[in-house]
């Protein structure tokens, strides 16, 4: 919603924007106040000169700003404690604004909000317009479990979220993560759980997705981000397809014929990630037992997977495929000090294996390990890799 109010109103209008619940009530320019008049006024003003300058548009976006401190005046206080949440104060402003593009001639525009991290849960007595979209947000849940898995605790919560919305709104979209943001380089294995998280959006009546992935990488590929991209496209048009077939079909024309060699390696990263307790989320750690839990018997048997995909490839481009893709297998033995990376090694053993994945990694344009860190100067080949990223 910054677009909407500008900063710059702050110095002589500071009651425009929230006194922030993470700062004792200050207010800051994190968001705006939702219920002053004034704050209304301007945003709305604002929506309906975007659309009277795009004639086109059908979708206008009026929601949080992409941070938790949201406002508690007393005005704002007193919406969300009697609406049993923080989406309280956001859907009654928005559902202003809605009724003032209607107003204004915009039959078929709808107004777009998020129910995001504090404003996730429903109120209890708002509904959203009929020209209002509650795009639902999955950046808190486990992509080791399915949405739907009844006993992943963190899942149930998000589960009850989709029921209480769609018993209130018909127009429901949903903002889904499909990476490690923490780590773009480390294994995310999400692949048994995506057609079933598209299937339960589908049984939810969701009528649009959007499927958030590595948005870096073009500095930071390694992980499958091909394969990924492939399948959530087939199964936005479909969920129901043969997801078996598809993936075979794309590993055999991007791997070569040691495709069967890769499709066990991701069939056995699923199987390993997330063992009941650990559980797996788009900011895990790569030391995280949760994202991958394998004993030394099992990273040897991995190693061998790839070995023998590289020995059957057909072409230089499926052995370019297949030594990008083992980057990130690496870049976990060399995290958790595994295999060539063991400090049971001599020395000059696993100090040559971190100079070899650092080079490797180089070649491959790979100068990013997250949303946060990037490589810039030569790491120190004495530390694992998880630490070489600087701001």
């Amino acid at each position: 919603m910054a677009s909407l109010l500008p900063v710059s109103l702050f110095n002589a209008h500071p009651e425009y924007f929230a006194c922030g619940s993470l700062n004792g009530g200050q207010r800051t320019t994190d968001q705006p106040c939702l219920t002053n008049p004034d704050v209304l006024r301007i945003i709305t003003d604002n929506v309906l000169s975007l659309l009277a300058g795009n004639p086109e548009a059908q979708i206008i976006s009026v929601t949080q700003n992409d941070n938790m401190n949201f406002c508690i005046c007393k005005n704002c206080l007193a919406v969300d404690l009697a609406e049993g949440s923080h989406a309280g104060t956001m859907l009654r402003f928005v559902n202003a604004v809605a009724d003032a593009v209607k107003d204004a001639g915009y039959l078929d525009v709808k107004i777009d909000t998020f129910a995001y991290q504090y404003t996730r849960t429903a109120p209890k007595i708002t509904a959203p317009r009929d020209n209002v979209i509650v795009r639902l947000c999955t950046i808190e849940d486990c992509y080791a479990h399915a949405f739907n898995d009844a006993d992943c605790v963190m899942n149930s919560l998000l589960t009850k979220n989709f029921d209480n919305w769609a018993a209130i709104c018909d127009n429901i979209y949903v903002w889904d993560y499909t990476t490690n943001y923490y780590n773009f380089l480390s294994p995310f294995p999400n692949f048994g759980n995506i057609q079933t998280n598209m299937q339960f959006f589908a049984e939810h009546n969701i009528t649009g997705v959007y499927e958030e992935g590595n948005f870096a990488a073009s500095s930071s590929n390694a992980e499958f981000a091909e394969l990924r991209a492939y399948l959530l496209s087939k199964l936005l048009w479909d969920p129901f397809i043969d997801l078996d077939l598809e993936m075979n079909g794309f590993l055999q024309a991007y791997y070569g014929a040691g495709w069967q060699y890769i499709r066990e390696y991701i069939d056995m990263t699923s199987e390993k990630t997330g063992i009941y307790p650990t559980h797996s989320i788009i900011f895990s750690s790569t030391l995280n037992p949760g994202v991958l839990l394998l004993t030394n018997n099992e990273v040897k048997y991995m190693d061998d997977l790839w070995t023998n995909a590289k020995a059957l490839c057909n072409n230089d481009w499926q052995a370019v495929n297949i030594k990008l893709s083992e980057l990130s297998w690496r870049y976990w033995k060399g995290c958790n000090m595994k295999s060539e990376f063991s400090r049971l090694q001599n020395p000059p053993v696993w100090q040559e294996a971190n100079e070899k994945l650092y080079n490797d990694m180089k070649a491959a344009g790979v100068t990013r390990f997250s949303e946060l860190k990037s490589i810039t100067n030569k790491p120190d080949f004495t530390k694992p890799p998880y630490t070489w990223g600087v701001k």
